[in-house]
């Protein structure tokens, strides 16, 4: 497919990141046409790094299952991007030798295992409550992605996908703060619990 028709339609999918139903699979897909990868994910985890969300694209379902179940505690991103500056790359390629990997129970046990040896994730949210990862997985870990990463195009995605998330966390907050204006009339302790 046409490289500008791949990167119009991911651009298209990050301005409807804030709507109640994202397009969460279109998104990942285009970026990870537009990066360059196997697959894609949108991580978000608290200011523990426990899992608060996970979107996928093309991963298999028992990588997403092991995930989740187990190594989502042991993730060596998480932790290694953690005060990273946010709309910074980070690449697992660069930020880890050889013999660190080779030790990692997260990189031989989950990432090799899967064949996703190298994974390039984009900090879209850092905050102390809140952190949040777009994560494209390659089944290679060859060759230099630095240049590609701070092309125009890349950087037009992840910019509109920055500016989603923005959106979606002001209308989160919006509708927290009317709910709260309309509860607190009652003077009573409310408990609020969405459809999840």
């Amino acid at each position: 497919m046409d490289a500008e028709v791949v990167l119009r339609r991911a651009l298209d999918a990050a301005r409807h990141l804030a709507d109640p139903e994202p397009p969460w699979f279109d998104l990942l897909d285009g970026v990870r046409q537009v990066v360059g990868g196997d697959s894609a994910s949108f991580i978000m985890v608290d200011g523990q790094g426990a899992l608060l969300g996970l979107e996928q694209c093309r991963i298999d379902p028992k990588a997403e299952r092991d995930y989740v179940e187990h190594f989502a505690a042991h993730d060596i991103v998480t932790p290694a991007t953690l005060g990273a500056n946010e709309g910074s790359w980070f690449d697992t390629q660069e930020a880890f030798t050889p013999e660190q990997l080779s030790r990692s129970s997260y990189y031989v046990d989950f990432m090799l295992h899967h064949r996703m040896p190298r994974m390039l994730t984009f900090i879209a949210e850092q905050g102390p409550l809140r952190r949040a990862g777009l994560s494209v997985q390659r089944g290679s870990a060859d060759g230099r992605v630095r240049r590609h990463l701070e092309s125009q195009p890349v950087r037009a995605l992840t910019d509109a996908v920055v500016q989603s998330l923005v959106r979606r966390r002001a209308q989160a907050q919006h509708w927290l703060d009317t709910v709260e204006a309309a509860l607190g009339a009652f003077d009573e302790a409310v408990c609020v619990v969405d459809r999840r």
